[in-house]
């Protein structure tokens, strides 16, 4: 996903100032750091995902999403099956985040169109985060790390943990805010970047 990303910032001849990546979306954007040429400036993590699943669901969730990408019909049975609203409120409330019935409309939407879980599907089944997470002591991009405390999908620690190791990375918690920490206080979030990338 990052070198076809960064295919396509040759292509539009984007030089992206500044990177913001949510969960996975994090992960992504600390390898575009290095890929990118030339380097952006900053890195922002929302909740980040930079942890493998553990024990067997670390063989078995790419595995099994490896197998639903390969069966043409598989995303339009998934996107029916847990596209309705009690399981994406179940989903939503597992993040530990509270957004409200507009964000439950919006992620119903998300969740009922097939090429988006095709294209989560495919992603999963490609996760492979070892080679990043052993390269961290050398990203030295300056990386702010935003953490929800109360993120029940990624341990707040995870990022705490990256910080530490990475050379130039900092971690600013949201107390009582979820993995959705964005979404519940967006004016907040913003705030916080832009004093991120405006130093």
């Amino acid at each position: 996903m990052s070198e076809d990303l960064v295919q396509l910032c040759e292509q539009e001849q984007w030089r992206p100032y500044a990177i913001v990546g949510h969960s996975a979306g994090a992960a992504i954007s600390l390898r575009l750091s290095e890929l990118l040429t030339p380097k952006p400036r900053a890195i922002v993590g929302l909740n980040a995902a930079l942890g493998e699943f553990d024990g067997v669901a670390g063989v078995l969730f790419p595995f099994l999403a490896k197998g639903f990408s390969a069966v043409p019909f598989a995303p339009d049975v998934l996107s029916r099956l847990i596209g309705t609203k009690r399981r994406v409120t179940q989903m939503l409330n597992a993040t530990g985040s509270q957004i409200g019935a507009n964000g439950l409309r919006s992620y119903m939407r998300l969740v009922r169109d097939p090429a988006h879980v095709k294209g989560t599907l495919l992603m999963m089944a490609q996760w492979r985060l070892k080679p990043l997470l052993s390269r961290l002591d050398h990203l030295d991009t300056p990386t702010l790390f935003l953490v929800g405390g109360n993120d029940q999908t990624v341990r707040p620690d995870i990022s705490r943990n990256a910080a530490e190791r990475m050379p130039n990375a900092v971690v600013k918690e949201f107390p009582g805010l979820g993995h959705l920490a964005h979404e519940e206080a967006p004016g907040d979030t913003a705030d916080e970047i832009h004093r991120f990338v405006s130093a």
